[in-house]
């Protein structure tokens, strides 16, 4: 049986999503063994095509289904985060009852690892299994509690890697309820689909260890006492594809793509203008510090 792993992207996160499934598909011990199933919002013929070619390098299967985009008409995203972020919701509809677990995979990771054996865990009767989220566990401005009813921080998890049992999250009717929440609690949503998710399946989950989502708010003497980890998750703002950014593990993503069909894809902060900043700024701080 084919383990199936299913992802959703628009153009502006195309190229990164292309990279991610060739990072996970060069470190699989059977790559042929997966099913790649794409949720497509827009994104551009040549990407596309870029995207077909990685996985068929590797003898996958796929499928790249078109989104319906009015089911999130209307719904909250960000510079960052696009309401392609909506679209795990509603997995059941783009997997028929034949599919039994499904692992969504975010954009924006790379895979590090051989990761089949989350297709072989014991999920102990619950419909999801993640991580818990870092940023929400160290930010207590965020209030859990007030917004979505959730008592312990560790209980909030990030739906940047989820494994669904999709017989449960039918049965659970996950989508309606999560969807319901989004519709008729706007002003409590602060990242509006995780957020939604977590109110309705805080006490619903499985914890897995954190190298199977080491997110950019986690800390050094995490990754150290952990181990390198299978799954890197490039959280937040600094995204390791803008030169000017920093992150700590920021060489994965440049290791991967420059493997990748996308190596010569130049990092869209690096314009002219940028560069001249930088010199600026660095100059003034040279000039500030010698005083």
């Amino acid at each position: 049986m084919l383990q199936t792993i299913l992802c959703a992207s628009d153009n502006n996160y195309a190229q990164h999503l292309g990279i991610m499934l060739f990072s996970l598909l060069s470190n699989a011990k059977r790559p042929e063994g997966y099913e790649i199933i794409i949720i497509n919002d827009s994104i551009e013929n040549c990407n596309l095509e870029k995207i077909k070619k990685t996985i068929e390098r590797y003898h996958a299967s796929y499928r790249i289904l078109d989104a319906d985009l009015s089911k999130v008409e209307g719904l909250a995203s960000f510079s960052y985060i696009s309401k392609a972020m909506y679209f795990r919701i509603f997995i059941d509809e783009y997997l028929d009852e034949n599919y039994q677990r499904v692992l969504y995979l975010d954009s924006d990771m790379i895979i590090s690892d051989d990761i089949s054996d989350l297709f072989i865990l014991d999920m102990k009767g619950f419909e999801i299994a993640a991580v818990p989220d870092a940023h929400v566990f160290r930010n207590e401005k965020i209030e859990l509690k007030k917004r979505l009813g959730i008592n312990k921080r560790e209980d909030y998890f990030n739906s940047g890697l989820l494994l669904i049992d999709l017989e449960k999250y039918r049965s659970a009717d996950i989508k309606n309820r999560v969807f319901s929440f989004i519709k008729n609690s706007s002003d409590k949503l602060y990242f509006p689909d995780q957020d939604a998710l977590n109110y309705v399946l805080h006490d619903r989950y499985l914890k897995l260890p954190i190298t199977y989502n080491f997110q950019s708010a986690m800390k050094k003497h995490q990754l150290e006492s952990n181990g390198y980890p299978k799954v890197i998750h490039y959280t937040g703002h600094a995204k390791p594809w803008f030169y000017f950014k920093k992150h700590p593990i920021k060489k994965a993503y440049l290791h991967y793509k420059k493997r990748s069909l996308w190596s010569e894809e130049k990092a869209v902060d690096l314009t002219f203008k940028n560069v001249l900043f930088s010199l600026f700024f660095m100059k003034n701080k040279i000039s500030f510090y010698s005083k």
